[in-house]
């Protein structure tokens, strides 16, 4: 009689045994270019482009940097800070001299466990439509890899055409940037040269400063 009264649960334990997935689905984790490319060359079918296979974890956009003037400078300082939760921050400074030297300096911090791949991209549009571009990568390594926390960079170089052309961007020099993590440099410049393309058109080919 005991047999016969537990058979019915061994058979429904059984049916929901059966009606289970065989495996769970693994946790995704965000990969870097890495080990990205080493899946890819595994395995030739999950090759895929790594911003589409990344989704941007942060963003911040603001397209009216407060700007330092004077008649041979212009000063863009400006300080980052992620939403959603991302262990991460920074700071920039873009300085355009009228002698045509421009200063790209940034600072980028993980505070937390994750690694990020940051990007930046800065773009200027001069009164009569032309484009200056800033554009820097980096890693910043959270605690369970190994690396520094911190990535620092600070580069002056001199462009001619920023030498040349100074009288037209001081009559339009507010600069737009914008940040993310683990996202596609090209993808991230082509998102600011959009946001510029509302104030005007860009004439000719975009001037890349760095």
């Amino acid at each position: 009689m005991k047999f016969l009264t537990i058979l019915p649960l061994l058979l429904s334990g059984l049916a929901l045994t059966n009606a289970l997935p065989a495996a769970l689905p693994s946790e995704v984790s965000i990969a870097d270019d890495a080990s990205a490319a080493a899946a890819a060359a595994a395995n030739p079918d999950l090759a895929i482009p790594l911003d589409a296979a990344i989704e941007p974890i942060a963003s911040f956009d603001n397209s009216t940097l407060s700007k330092r003037a004077s008649p041979t400078s212009f000063s863009y300082p400006n300080n980052w800070h992620f939403p959603g939760g991302v262990a991460a921050s920074g700071s920039s400074l873009v300085v355009f001299n009228s002698n045509g030297n421009v200063r790209f300096q940034t600072h980028f911090h993980a505070s937390g466990a994750a690694t990020y791949n940051y990007g930046i991209s800065c773009a200027l549009r001069d009164a009569d439509g032309r484009a200056y571009a800033l554009s820097r990568t980096g890693t910043i390594h959270g605690t369970f890899s190994p690396g520094s926390r911190d990535s620092d960079a600070d580069q002056t170089r001199y462009n001619a055409d920023v030498q040349r052309n100074w009288a037209r961007i001081v009559q339009s020099n507010t600069l737009h940037c914008r940040t993310k993590m683990n996202w596609s440099i090209v993808a991230l410049l082509g998102e600011v040269l959009d946001i510029i393309k509302t104030i005007g058109p860009i004439v000719g080919a975009v001037i890349s400063i760095f």
